[in-house]
């Protein structure tokens, strides 16, 4: 859910998945169970902050991700 005024590239284990991510969109995605990285990359000049995290997920589990930007 990208809850911030810029519009990041996400990836989640390197793939990409949403390319100049609206403002208030979301995006939903069914991975296998393990551990996720998930990316926030942004222009090289932007009011917000990049995110990269990793969660741990099992099977059945639903994880939601928002990006503030700060």
């Amino acid at each position: 859910f990208n809850n911030s005024i810029c519009t990041p590239d996400v990836s989640v284990n390197g793939n990409d998945v949403a390319t100049d991510m609206g403002i208030l969109a979301t995006q939903t995605l069914e991975v296998d169970a393990g551990d996720i990285d998930v990316e926030f990359d942004l222009a090289f000049i932007s009011l917000c902050t990049a995110l990269d995290t990793t969660f741990t997920v099992a099977c059945g589990d639903t994880v939601v991700v928002e990006f503030t930007g700060i």
